[in-house]
């Protein structure tokens, strides 16, 4: 998830240059905790 405020929606271009690749998890609730740094 991104959230653009400012400039950034004026030019959503320049935040995308400089976002490092999405990290792409597994679609469950445990894989997400262990993403999030939630599980123990």
């Amino acid at each position: 998830m991104c959230t653009l405020t400012g400039n950034g929606l004026k030019d959503p271009q320049w935040a995308l240059e400089g976002a490092s690749d999405p990290v792409v998890i597994p679609v469950d609730v445990a894989s997400a905790a262990r993403a999030l740094g939630l599980e123990a």
